[in-house]
């Protein structure tokens, strides 16, 4: 048994076939494009062929939502109806969003409506308008650069009025905003037209004007605008009167203007009910389409053109009407120019015509007569692939070549309406098999289209982390991953240190979101930037205490670009050498303390130590690192260290690069006792006190001053000093009560006598100092 099919669409209010003939179970059957549903639900429902059996409808009913981007089945821009212009199609900003214009004639009076859409062409909203106070603004054209949209339009049939706004943070109406007089004074205005330069610095435009010299028919003139840096217009150039022909007979001489640029050369396709000749006009009835290029590189000698502008008749239809024409060019700088007509083959229906040069000169010798229509609008992908959109019998079609028709698919119809307005970007940024297309339907404005929603790439930063610091040699790895969701783009992953130029981290070949594309950059800071292997990074010296930005990210070949992943980071020029041990106070001491350490130093350099006392340098030299030192404080120095008081070794370790570190002790000299003796060697010690012959008593007397609490200990004397182990007497009473002492040793081991004193004073409890400031006495 055979079934047939049918979807209900709750949208359209009808059943819709899906087929017939299916023979098995369950029906698997194409479902047409279809509007998205929100509250209402899609049912489906199936029979037997031969109409015996009962439907039976699905259970339960069912949602359609379009895929992101491919707006297969039209959707409503505004359920009114409003106007479509051929030069007002939708433009896309470069964050994505669609914006369109359509025109309110239901308003007093006229105005032009803004939509945008921020979800790929699914849904529009209203968000600008341009209406003027007392008079209509007549008709528009759009472009956008950025996020900006550029328009211009004719207001009361005397002005040229241009503006630019920011579409993606204004409101309201935009008459206002930015604008600015284009042309004044004219009496009447037909069409205009702009166009971006190829570098994006001016906005050109053209209107099919009447004025009070050239009264009795339209004229082009045409001016630009600087586009500034910050995206808005500044002030126009004065405007050119580019044709002057002025003969009611012929009211239509240039109309219809379209403009586009020609190696950067501003040109403009029209409609002409009279044409140019070499020396002046064509006589008779001929109708043409005609290029005008402001140069003279084309046909000359006119005298109804301005001498800066030059002109190709690309088309003569004689008596047959010409319409409409539109120009674009391809990546490859390509001009394509579509119009319509009639010929005397087809004399009542129009037909699309199509022809294109790569010089402005060199038009093809027959143009190309495609297929019934009217109102064409042309544009192109990045790869030069020509679609037409264009009106017939009340439907919009679509006729596609990737050969500038030489061949072509289609038609394809769209959907009823008429004056299709479809998308032109001369960058080529967006992707599309279907270009986004303004039209007009019954009661509303409508959009359709597919492009390709670039899913952008992901990238993850597993290393390094944030808050890193970098010290000289220091290497550091640079880890992650990339994902994206679009299989078969080619995704790239970058870095850069700060403002610096971009790094390649890995590229590949996306395979899918599950499938990461990992990257891994060994990278080293070194003479104060960071270094892969032998290449400079940084390109420039990293400031010391200052935050330095590693950037990552990645981006895929169809301008789609991840968000950025920062790691904040600083660096550390050169490090001192490192002591060993820890600053602190070694304590109280009654004889010299000395201190061991050693160093090292972090980058490898040489190093010099310097030890001081109390600021005064004891000595310096080239240290060897790891290897141990000790400081030591001789003996004349430590007796001049004053008493209970803190006094500090500073050890300080320099290297060749002239930074240095310290290591700090503190200590404290005290005394219990002051022990004096002579020293032997001394030579003035030994020419007083060395005798020829055995000294039999001495007197010793000490210039002291002993403070309350202190003593003298002891007072020891000896004649046979120069031996191994003299022999010490105890002169104490005797020192003490200011007599002499008879020694009472008789005997020695060296061979000379000689006498010496061992004085010893105890501090005891005694607050003041105790000062022993020499002695005096005699011997015999």
């Amino acid at each position: 048994m055979t079934f047939e099919a049918e979807i209900y669409s709750p949208v359209d209010a009808k059943w819709i076939s899906l087929g017939t003939n299916f023979t098995r179970s369950p029906i698997v059957a194409p479902v047409p494009s279809m509007p998205d549903t929100t509250s209402a639900k899609y049912r489906v429902r199936a029979k037997d062929a031969y109409g015996t059996g009962e439907w039976a409808e699905s259970s339960p009913v069912i949602t359609i939502r379009q895929k992101d981007g491919q707006i297969l089945a039209p959707v409503n821009v505004v359920s009114s109806a409003y106007l479509v212009s051929r030069m007002a199609p939708p433009v896309r900003l470069s964050n994505g969003w669609f914006v369109g214009a359509v025109r309110d004639t239901a308003s007093n009076p006229d105005r032009f409506v803004f939509y945008r859409s921020i979800d790929n062409g699914r849904a529009w909203t209203e968000f600008a308008n341009i209406q003027a106070a007392s008079a209509d603004v007549g008709v528009l054209s759009i472009v956008s650069k950025g996020n900006y949209v550029y328009w211009a339009s004719t207001y009361g049939g005397v002005t040229v009025y241009a503006g630019a706004f920011d579409a993606t943070t204004t409101t309201g109406n935009v008459f206002g905003t930015n604008r600015v007089i284009a042309d004044n004074g004219q009496n009447n205005l037909g069409t205009v037209s702009v166009s971006i330069t190829p570098d994006g610095t001016k906005l050109w435009w053209t209107a099919n004007t009447k004025n009070s010299t050239y009264p009795n028919g339209f004229n082009l003139r045409v001016g630009s605008i600087p586009i500034l840096p910050d995206g808005t217009l500044g002030n126009p150039s004065a405007a050119e009167q580019v044709t002057t022909f002025s003969n009611s007979t012929f009211p239509n001489f240039a109309v219809s203007p379209s403009i586009d640029f020609l190696n950067g050369i501003p040109v403009i396709a029209i409609s002409q009910d009279r044409p140019f000749l070499n020396t002046g006009l064509e006589t008779g009835t001929n109708k043409a389409i005609t290029i005008l290029k402001r140069d003279n590189t084309l046909t000359t000698g006119n005298s109804y053109l301005n001498a800066n502008w030059s002109w190709q008749s690309i088309y003569k239809g004689g008596s047959y009407d010409q319409s409409s024409p539109m120009v674009i060019r391809t990546p490859n700088g390509k001009l394509h120019v579509v119009w319509h007509g009639t010929d005397s083959s087809d004399t009542v229906n129009p037909y699309i015509r199509y022809s294109n040069a790569t010089t402005g000169a060199d038009w093809l010798a027959t143009p190309k007569k495609l297929v019934k229509g009217q109102n064409a609008s042309i544009t192109s992908d990045k790869n030069g692939k020509l679609t037409i959109h264009y009106e017939d019998g009340g439907n919009i079609k679509r006729i596609e070549s990737t050969d500038e028709f030489a061949s072509w698919s289609g038609p394809y119809t769209v959907a009823a309406g008429t004056v299709p307005a479809s998308m032109y970007d001369p960058t080529f940024q967006t992707e599309f098999t279907i270009p986004p297309t303004f039209f007009q339907d019954t009661g509303a404005v409508k959009y359709y289209g597919a492009i390709n929603v670039n899913k952008k790439p992901v990238v993850t930063v597993t290393s390094p982390n944030d808050g890193l610091i970098l010290t000289e040699g220091v290497t550091f790895d640079l880890q992650g991953s990339a994902t994206e969701e679009d299989v078969g783009d080619v995704v790239s992953v970058f870095y850069k240190v700060n403002s610096g130029a971009a790094q390649a981290a890995a590229s590949g070949v996306s395979k899918g979101s599950s499938t990461p594309i990992s990257f891994d950059q060994t990278l080293t800071y070194r003479n104060k930037r960071i270094w892969l292997g032998s290449t400079d990074i940084t390109g420039r010296d990293l400031l010391e205490n200052t935050d330095h930005t590693l950037t990552i990210w990645a981006e895929d070949n169809k301008s789609g670009k991840s968000p950025e992943v920062t790691r904040k980071f600083r660096v550390v020029w050169n490090r001192p050498p490192t002591i060993s041990g820890q600053d602190g106070d070694l304590g109280t001491f009654m004889q010299p303390p000395t201190v061991d350490y050693s160093a090292v130093d972090p980058e490898g350099n040489t190093f010099t130590f310097t030890e001081y006392l109390n600021g005064k340098q004891i000595r310096s030299f080239d240290g060897t690192a790891g290897e141990n030192y000790v400081v030591q404080i001789d003996h004349d120095a430590w007796i001049r260290l004053d008493l209970n008081v803190q006094h500090e070794i500073r050890i300080r370790a320099t290297d060749s690069a002239g930074s240095y570190s310290e290591r700090v002790y503190t200590f404290t000299r005290t005394e219990t006792h002051i022990e004096f003796v002579l020293n032997f060697d001394n030579p003035d010690v030994q020419a007083h006190f060395v005798l020829d012959g055995m000294p039999q008593r001495v007197l010793v007397t000490l210039e002291r001053y002993i403070p309350e609490g202190a003593t003298i200990e002891s007072v020891k004397v000896c004649n046979n000093a120069l031996d191994a182990s003299p022999t010490w007497e105890d002169a104490t009473n005797a020192v003490k009560t200011n007599r002499g002492y008879l020694f009472t040793n008789t005997t020695k081991t060296a061979t000379n006598w000689a006498i010496n004193i061992w004085v010893v004073i105890a501090k005891g409890s005694a607050t003041e100092r105790v000062k022993l400031n020499g002695f005096g006495g005699a011997f015999d």
